[in-house]
């Protein structure tokens, strides 16, 4: 490639916005940081996404059994409470789909299971660069008013700008 095909190339680029695109991902990287280092005992601060489905397995399977498999996904989340304490769980399952409905039944359960750990908490606030069709539809966010009354709790959601964090290495 010569220079004069190169310069061509990059003008041809669309600055304007790919330099939208990088500030907006540093805002929300920033925005992200400050506000997971959580000083409120009564607010707990969440991070969730789903990993790729994995396909199972046997250690000892036969040739045949290659073929035929099935898959599980993985929901993460990472809990951010007063004084940097941490907690993360990992739910695997057999429905795939990735959709609202398993974000609801996944998101309950761990609330359930992290308001027992901290009953004082009154305030959630979930972060998530999730899929429209996970944490960015309208579903989700009837989903949050049915946490507010299901848990007594006021929940905040923070949908951030895709590949824009650490994630949990802060």
């Amino acid at each position: 490639m010569d220079i004069g095909a190169l310069v061509n190339d990059v003008n041809t680029l669309d600055t304007p916005k790919y330099l939208i695109h990088c500030y907006i991902k540093k805002q929300t990287h920033q925005y992200f940081k400050t506000a997971s280092k959580n000083n409120d005992p009564k607010t707990l601060k969440l991070q969730l996404d789903f990993s790729e489905n994995y396909k199972t397995a046997f250690q000892d399977e036969v040739q045949s059994a290659h073929f035929v498999y099935q898959q599980v996904a993985i929901f993460t989340e990472v809990s951010w409470y007063v004084n940097n304490e941490t907690s993360s769980f990992i739910v695997v399952s057999d429905d795939v789909t990735h959709d609202k409905y398993c974000v609801r039944t996944f998101v309950e359960r761990i609330l359930e299971i992290e308001l027992r750990k901290h009953p004082d908490v009154k305030e959630v606030e979930v972060f998530s660069d999730g899929a429209s069709s996970q944490f960015k539809s309208r579903f989700n966010f009837a989903n949050i008013g049915y946490l507010c009354e299901k848990f007594k709790l006021n929940v905040k959601m923070d949908l951030l700008c895709i590949l824009s964090w650490e994630g949990c290495s802060r």
